[in-house]
């Protein structure tokens, strides 16, 4: 007997016998759930850490098969010694802390190895599957937390894992309308519990899912490269279009108040909303290198990070936030992805960075080109790409990882041969 989960055929996984298949498959389920679903052992390990080593004779080959791999595997081991070699040489002038140099290499390594995870496990399962496995991991994670319904549950707890769950259960239906309909339904929600990136992101998702509605041009050189500008030119029209949106109210009188005084104070709602890159500009110059993990900010930093984010008019003389979030808690924190793995790794984080960033591009640019690209992956790049210059690593990682995880290996043989597969089960 066996659950039908496929379309068509079986995926073609480098698997020998129904055995091994099975498997194979248990393993990538319950490896995927762990490392979404983030329970800790300590300073950052993971039981899904855990699953994954276990696991690494079934994933380490996939990454050879798998366009990009390579070189995340080579950034990630780059960036995570460097990690370890700052934290030494900052140590000289600044506090550093063992929990955090391991929990910030952990962050870096972990991330290679989740990417590792999800491509294989796309050889052996369809990618709705392995999207809902994971989403369901993340909203446990959500609903584990200290605090999971705070201030705005849906933008900083539910609105990821949701979006995930739902439009990997959309992707299952196989029609595309269906990917629109719930991206632009999620938009919706997001508009009206004011969570003002999530709302652009799902748009943008929505409108490069329904650009695939049209028919595709005969192959051509350089039909991925123009697909990524044309993806530059919508994000930036959704950008001015929804500027106008909130400064008219339509979403939310508090939304319009918050939005307008930002621009008043900085130029634009990017700026007026994410002081913290002034501040990680003013850190960067003044030491290019980096800190390290496990390396604490000293008054010095946390003045020079101050002046940077003065000079976008935030007001930082009675705000504990940049003391508490940026540079409390034993590490730094620069709310950007990117500007993490600079203070983590230096320029060995920003080359790991800019490797992640192009391929995000490469999975945007051959998905669409190719008419092949989901919108559970869509939405995964879009917010990705956000989160590499506006949001944490810490909380950006799951979300990144599942991104590349997808979008390369759709590109790999065995994964392109179908989204779907067959489960023995007795």
């Amino acid at each position: 007997m066996s659950i039908d989960i496929r379309s068509t055929r079986e995926v073609t996984a480098p698997v020998e016998s129904p055995t091994g298949l099975r498997f194979a498959r248990s393993a990538a389920l319950i490896t995927l759930f762990l490392l979404a679903s983030r329970q800790f052992l300590g300073e950052g390990v993971t039981l899904g850490h855990v699953a994954a080593l276990l696991t690494a004779p079934l994933w380490l080959p996939a990454l050879k098969r798998t366009v990009g791999c390579v070189w995340i595997g080579i950034g990630c081991a780059v960036a995570a010694i460097a990690s370890v070699w700052l934290t030494i040489a900052a140590s000289a002038d600044h506090a550093w802390t063992m929990n955090s140099l391991v929990a910030d290499t952990v962050l870096i390594a972990g991330a290679g190895v989740a990417i590792g995870v999800l491509v294989w496990a796309r050889e052996v399962l369809p990618l709705w599957l392995v999207g809902l496995v994971y989403g369901i991991g993340m909203l446990v994670a959500a609903l584990t937390r200290s605090d999971p319904f705070g201030v705005n549950a849906w933008k900083f707890a539910l609105a990821i894992p949701v979006a995930i769950i739902a439009l990997s259960l959309a992707h299952r239906s196989g029609r595309r309308w269906v990917d629109i309909a719930v991206l632009v339904a999620l938009g919706a929600v997001s508009a009206g519990l004011d969570s003002r990136s999530y709302f652009g992101e799902f748009v943008i998702a929505a409108l490069l899912v329904a650009w695939q509605l049209l028919p595709a041009r005969r192959r051509r050189r350089g039909a991925a490269a123009r697909v990524i500008g044309l993806f530059g030119v919508v994000a930036v029209a959704v950008y001015y279009a929804g500027t106008a949106l909130l400064v008219s109210g339509l979403l939310g009188a508090h939304t319009a108040e918050r939005s307008i005084d930002q621009i008043r104070r900085a130029g634009s709602i990017i700026a007026g909303g994410r002081p913290e890159m002034g501040g990680t500009a003013a850190l960067f110059l003044s030491r290019p290198f980096g800190f390290g993990g496990g390396t604490q900010a000293n008054n010095a930093d946390v003045q020079t990070a101050k002046a940077g984010m003065a000079r976008l008019h935030y007001d930082s003389t009675n705000d504990s936030y940049v003391e508490h979030f940026l540079f409390g808690r034993s590490k730094i924190e620069l709310h950007s992805s990117v500007g993490d793995l600079w203070a983590y790794a230096g320029f060995a984080g920003i080359a790991f960075g800019v490797i992640l960033v192009v391929l995000l591009l490469v999975v945007v640019g051959h998905g669409i080109a190719g008419r092949t690209a989901s919108g559970v992956v869509l939405f995964l790049v879009v917010d990705s790409l956000w989160n590499c210059f506006f949001n944490p690593l810490y909380g950006s990682t799951p979300i990144l990882v599942l991104a590349l995880g997808l979008g390369l290996a759709h590109r790999s043989r065995s994964a392109a041969a179908n989204d779907s597969v067959v489960i023995p089960s007795g």
